[in-house]
């Protein structure tokens, strides 16, 4: 059992992170493009910032997955710590601007 999990590209509880890390901006990029009322407050069409959250989620979750195809273990670890990096800004600028 060890001998398969050490040869494996990713150990498994790495492969969870990656799953949220790439399945949670894709789907909040594409339904926040879909009808971007339903989660950013008072919004009503696209603006520029929401083009900008879209893209950036989007292009994150795109990241990670040819990240994981291209089996480089350097680049899942640097948009990784990239994705996390964003989400803490972000969290640091709402409560500034609140």
């Amino acid at each position: 059992m060890n001998e398969k999990v050490s040869k494996g590209f990713l150990p498994w509880w790495v492969w969870i992170i990656v799953i949220i890390e790439a399945a949670v901006p894709a789907i909040f990029g594409v339904a926040t493009w879909l009808d971007p009322a339903t989660y950013i407050e008072g919004a009503d069409s696209a603006t520029y910032e929401i083009l900008l959250y879209i893209t950036r989620n989007l292009t994150t979750a795109l990241g990670i997955v040819l990240a994981v195809f291209l089996r480089s273990h350097v680049a899942v670890f640097v948009l990784i710590i990239i994705r996390m990096t964003t989400d803490m800004a972000d969290m640091i600028n709402a409560e500034k601007s609140s």
